[in-house]
């Protein structure tokens, strides 16, 4: 059987209107449309009244739907909820970030018996720990970078990494320590020259 497109019916620019759509006539949506049509499609006729519910465009047909690259994205965009570590020493692994984290300005903001609260990321009191994960925290400026490394290693816990530009990406200041379960906690400020540079002092 062939099966050939047509847009969705509807009064929006590109045919997007209806219940399927919960961005439709939407600029987000419109985009969608522009980048990658054959996405925003479905069968012509009426042998298909479930589509797209179920069925699925051949791997084929799929292109960026988003067509954003780091250029044109907002830096200043929060994408995660909140993170959660699994620690094997859980009062250690408390110390470490309280420690670590205090000289980039995120504190304890909540705890309870097998967890520990920092905004955006949690300690948990649980088994087997997390193991072999690269953490990334914001920072504002070099002297921040320093801190966080400083404080850990005056803590007593191991270094991954002094302060220093890296060769990853322009103006990429960073330090890396390691947490009591291995992982690779790194703090960075992105410098000018950096496409993440100047993106103001809160995030949104």
């Amino acid at each position: 059987m062939t099966v050939t497109f047509e847009p969705f019916p509807g009064d929006g620019p590109y045919g997007l209107d209806g219940p399927q759509f919960g961005l439709a006539g939407s600029p987000e949506m419109n985009r969608l449309y522009r980048h990658c049509p054959i996405m925003y499609q479905r069968p012509a006729g009426d042998n298909f009244p479930d589509w797209p519910r179920n069925c699925q465009q051949p791997e084929s047909a799929m292109c960026d739907r988003w067509a954003v690259d780091a250029e044109s994205w907002d830096w200043s965009l929060r994408i995660f909820d909140h993170v959660e570590v699994h620690a094997s020493d859980f009062s250690e692994s408390v110390r470490f970030y309280e420690t670590v984290l205090a000289p980039l300005g995120i504190p304890r903001v909540a705890e309870g018996s097998d967890w520990a609260g920092f905004p955006n990321f949690n300690v948990v009191d649980r088994r087997p720990p997390t193991a072999n994960l690269h953490l990334c925290f914001h920072a504002r400026s070099r002297e921040q970078v320093e801190g966080f490394h400083q404080a850990g290693v005056d803590a007593g816990f191991r270094t991954n990494g002094g302060p220093g530009y890296r060769d990853y990406a322009p103006g990429y200041y960073a330090a890396f320590l390691l947490d009591p379960d291995g992982n690779n906690v790194e703090a960075l400020y992105r410098d000018e020259g950096n496409i993440g540079h100047g993106i103001g002092p809160h995030l949104r």
